[in-house]
């Protein structure tokens, strides 16, 4: 019976956060990047606290856990207070990887025309990559946006899923 409940639990969690996504993208994008910001933090303290609480002895056997520990913490840090250029950066990212790849895409296509003709259905894909990428170049905060309300509406009917499993498992237990 617990697992039937957590089935709901689940699906009342996913439908409330999709429309969470959907109704306000901006501030969930950046509460989501600090929530992983504070994800890196946290593992980084606990590494920190018991490298400083361990024996003497083990003390200088390994150097690199504290190393590790400040990087995670201050990569969370970073995460949670400035996540607008991480989100941008991000973005950036995305639109320069889809530029190369449609500019490689076409490149190819057009050196395949030494061997033969190329028709011109194969340049469609290229091209529109192409202009994903230049349009993620110049506008990375709405796409990052468009991106997080179609998340919402995946965790949305997710949620409706586990919601209408609910109420099909609980009338077969009871």
């Amino acid at each position: 019976m617990k697992m039937i409940h957590n089935v709901l639990f689940r699906g009342i969690l996913g439908a409330l956060l999709g429309i969470v996504c959907i109704a306000w993208p901006e501030p969930s994008l950046t509460y989501l990047v600090m929530l992983v910001g504070a994800l890196f933090a946290a593992p980084g303290i606990i590494s920190l606290v018991t490298y400083y609480y361990r024996s003497k002895s083990d003390y200088e056997k390994d150097i690199s856990i504290p190393i590790q520990g400040v990087a995670s913490i201050l990569l969370g840090l970073l995460l949670i207070i400035i996540p607008y250029f991480f989100i941008r950066f991000f973005m950036i990212l995305l639109g320069i990887v889809l530029l190369i790849a449609a500019s490689y895409q076409i490149f190819t296509l057009i050196r395949a025309r030494k061997w033969g003709q190329v028709p011109w259905g194969f340049y469609i894909l290229p091209v529109l990559l192409l202009i994903t990428g230049i349009v993620i170049l110049l506008e990375p905060k709405a796409i990052a946006s468009y991106t997080l309300i179609i998340f919402g509406v995946g965790l949305l009917i997710y949620g409706l899923g586990e919601i209408l499993s609910w109420f099909k498992l609980r009338k077969r237990f009871n």
